[in-house]
């Protein structure tokens, strides 16, 4: 992977996700969730003893960048937060294509330095091509 047209096929399937998560619930929160290995994202989940945990989440680390995607009564919310020493020095709100293109961005560069971002991104477009 690592040419555009991939990158656009993985947004495009997230974007289709995002589109159907007012009909389906947590899909593109569960799909980030599944493809992400530990060492970069931190997945939220919320739910007690008596229910199923639900994803409410997903923060994805990139050097100095934080790419949160969570859920709220309202839809999901996308931002881009600034780090500096683990402390969230800014925190901006964008759109959801915005947000997947820059997250994408980070996970192709991180790809050519590591084998679980590699495979990640193999498993999200995996996930995106799925329903094209």
């Amino acid at each position: 992977m690592g040419d555009d047209q991939d990158l656009e096929t993985i947004a495009a399937g997230l974007r289709r996700d995002a589109d159907d998560v007012r009909l389906h619930g947590q899909v593109v929160l569960e799909s980030l969730a599944e493809a992400l290995p530990p060492e970069i994202a931190k997945v939220e989940r919320s739910g007690g003893v008596l229910r199923k945990p639900k994803i409410t989440g997903v923060h994805v680390s990139f050097g100095d960048r934080r790419y949160v995607l969570k859920t709220t009564a309202s839809g999901l919310v996308s931002s881009v937060c600034h780090e500096s020493g683990g402390i969230v020095m800014s925190t901006t709100e964008v759109a959801f294509d915005q947000w997947v293109s820059e997250l994408l961005g980070a996970l192709s560069n991180a790809a050519g330095r590591s084998a679980s971002a590699a495979q990640a991104l193999q498993r999200l477009a995996i996930n995106g091509s799925a329903g094209s």
